[in-house]
């Protein structure tokens, strides 16, 4: 009898144990939890201000697509004609860099980048543009392929813009838009408008929103 109470008191003590070391792991892994929540917060955010710090690097900066490849190409001189089409002049001095890019859909099929001597111009030039239905035939190609003058987003907001696209299409919301290096949605006419900073936002573009 005195062998069994033992053993009861025994196990009684080992049981205990594990109850406590169950609780220690409970309470350790709350706190790698938090721990581990606060750190990929902390992630996003450094992550958030690179992209932003990448973004203003390109504030001067617009990206042109649609206008057509030439072997002997003075580019200078087609950022000039788009100027005029959209009646803003354009000299040498008011581009600081102009060359084509590849696109992430085709290395081949390159964009046109130009970064202007100062924001205000480049602001100037994207407003007048933007009303205008501008073919490559308004800038002396024989093609009437359209030309889209947009601002020149870095890689990380180029994929979230393609998100919050195919997004809109998905809910049939009526409007994305960039203004600023920055990405908004709106449902339809009148509706509140939501700010895109990572893809978490575009859950918010909801059919029943």
């Amino acid at each position: 009898m005195r062998d069994i109470k033992a053993s009861l008191a025994q196990i009684n003590n080992a049981n205990e144990e594990l109850v406590a070391e169950n609780r220690l792991l409970k309470e350790t892994n709350a706190k790698l939890e938090t721990q581990c929540s606060d750190l990929s917060q902390k992630v996003k955010e450094h992550e958030g201000r690179l992209v932003q710090l990448e973004q203003h690097s390109r504030v001067a900066n617009l990206e042109i697509k649609g206008v057509p490849f030439r072997k002997e190409e003075y580019l200078t001189e087609v950022i000039a004609r788009i100027g005029e089409a959209i009646q803003v002049p354009v000299t040498p001095a008011d581009i600081e860099v102009v060359h084509r890019v590849p696109t992430a859909k085709s290395p081949t099929v390159k964009n046109i980048v130009v970064q202007f001597a100062s924001r205000k111009k480049r602001d100037v030039f994207l407003e007048k543009a933007r009303p205008v239905r501008l073919t490559s035939s308004d800038l002396g190609f024989d093609s009437q392929a359209p030309v889209f003058i947009n601002e020149h987003l870095c890689a990380p907001l180029k994929r979230l813009l393609g998100q919050a696209i195919a997004r809109k299409r998905e809910v049939n919301w009526k409007y994305v838009w960039v203004r600023n290096g920055k990405i908004f949605a709106r449902q339809s006419d009148g509706a509140p408008c939501i700010k895109i900073v990572r893809s978490e936002d575009i859950t918010k573009m909801s059919a029943h929103a």
